[in-house]
């Protein structure tokens, strides 16, 4: 489940709190429970015309080794969610996760690895 899990808390926390977001990347159907769907319902359906305001919003971004396009979308925060299966990251992919406002790893392994090339996760 990794970026869905991670990403579906986090996006249910900030509906819970009245909090506009946008999802970087199209959310597949076969990513949330559907009882989440279901709360994100809305946020989903507008999640297109979100993008188009996203400067103005949180933008949670699905990363990973190799994976840090944004898709040209770019909110007012970036959240990042990392999730990757390597112990290599080039200087210039840790140099764009500075790019982003908040990082969660997908696992304390992710965390580790990160922390252990100077990236605060």
């Amino acid at each position: 489940f990794g970026w869905g899990s991670v990403g579906e808390a986090f996006a249910l926390r900030l509906l819970e709190r009245g909090i506009k977001f946008a999802f970087a990347r199209e959310v597949h159907g076969g990513v949330l429970r559907e009882s989440t769907r279901e709360k994100l319902k809305d946020s989903l359906e507008d999640n297109a015309r979100e993008i188009d305001m996203a400067g103005e919003m949180i933008v949670i971004h699905a990363l990973g080794k190799g994976m840090v396009d944004t898709d040209g979308v770019w909110g007012k925060v970036n959240v990042g969610i990392v999730f990757s299966e390597t112990l290599e990251w080039s200087r210039e992919e840790l140099d764009e996760l500075k790019n982003f406002d908040l990082l969660f790893a997908g696992s304390s392994w992710n965390k580790a690895v990160l922390e252990d090339k100077g990236r605060e996760v």
